[in-house]
């Protein structure tokens, strides 16, 4: 027992510190090619941020635990909007940019619909998997390509060789801590699976319930350190963006990726297909108006949000 907590705790802590390292230098290599701010929230901190539970997921599919792998995509889901945001919300107001209004916010409602919808016959087949990945690549795409339209302002100059070079070998050893940041997270993955699976085994809890709480949370700290530090820094455009990225990456990419690697697909729970993902559909719909009414989440939203993750995690255990 102690030797599953010892593992479960290393895991999350080596996930925080792998997480770190890919969010600060990815954030960096997108700067220097002078991507907005939102649309680095948007994908290289959502993606970046997103790696632990890839690891998690991809980790628990080789290893037969298909739902660990589900669960732990729909409870950070649900942990970045509702506990997330609310926090978040807590300390600063959030303005929401436009763009997440119009774009971003729907299409991550959309996806989520999508995704209750496959699960309506209690399985993610590999085709369904390869039409989620390719959605991923088209809206990634399509993002950065409107982002560099939006930017026809920015211009990098480098007046010298010299400033030539150094921007290069700063680019590479941003690429250096990127691949690192991935091993431990790779890494991390893989004990933080086994630690929790056999918590799960020997507290005869089910393996369900620790993926939405245990592995969900402790997989999005990565998410929620970087979305309060950037909200303390009043970049609230990153700390929503990086929300809504991540959710959109953990189902498009994410379960996309782990159903090509199962052999007959990914199969849904009882419990997840008819109330779990029922919940992140309803917060997915619940966030936009939030988000609408004054293009902002002001305090007492943030503390709604906050009070619904606990509820929500206390029925979790209550239907045990």
């Amino acid at each position: 027992m102690m030797f599953s907590i010892f593992l479960a705790l290393a895991g999350l802590i080596l996930l925080i510190i792998g997480g770190e390292t890919v969010v600060k230098s990815s954030s960096r290599l997108a700067e220097s090619f002078g991507v907005s701010p939102l649309v680095i929230g948007l994908t290289v901190v959502a993606f970046g941020t997103s790696a632990p539970e890839l690891g998690v997921s991809l980790m628990a599919t080789l290893e037969g635990s298909a739902d660990l792998a589900v669960t732990n995509v729909v409870g950070s889901n649900i942990f970045n909007l509702a506990f997330i945001l609310g926090v978040c919300a807590l300390v600063a107001p959030l303005v929401v940019h436009l763009q997440l209004l119009k774009w971003d916010i729907p299409i991550a409602i959309l996806a989520t619909f999508i995704l209750t919808l496959m699960c309506l016959d209690d399985v993610i087949t590999k085709v369904e998997s390869v039409g989620l990945v390719l959605s991923l690549i088209f809206y990634t795409v399509w993002l950065v390509r409107s982002s560099v339209k939006e930017s026809k302002d920015f211009d990098v100059k480098l007046s010298t060789t010299k400033d030539l070079a150094r921007s290069v070998k700063s680019r590479i050893y941003m690429f250096g801590l990127f691949s690192v940041g991935i091993a431990i997270l790779v890494f991390g993955s893989k004990i933080l699976v086994q630690g929790a699976s056999d918590l799960a085994l020997r507290a005869g809890v089910p393996e369900s319930i620790i993926g939405l709480t245990l592995v969900a949370a402790g997989t999005s700290f990565p998410e929620l350190i970087s979305s309060i530090m950037a909200t303390i820094r009043g970049n609230t455009d990153i700390a929503i963006g990086n929300v809504i990225g991540s959710n959109i990456f953990n189902i498009l990419f994410i379960l996309g990726s782990s159903t090509f690697f199962s052999e007959n697909g990914l199969s849904i729970s009882e419990n997840v297909g008819n109330y779990d993902l029922p919940v992140l559909l309803t917060l997915s719909v619940i966030s936009f108006p939030l988000l609408l009414s004054g293009k902002k989440i002001v305090r007492w939203e943030g503390a709604f949000l906050l009070l619904f993750y606990i509820g929500y995690t206390g029925h979790l255990f209550y239907r045990l």
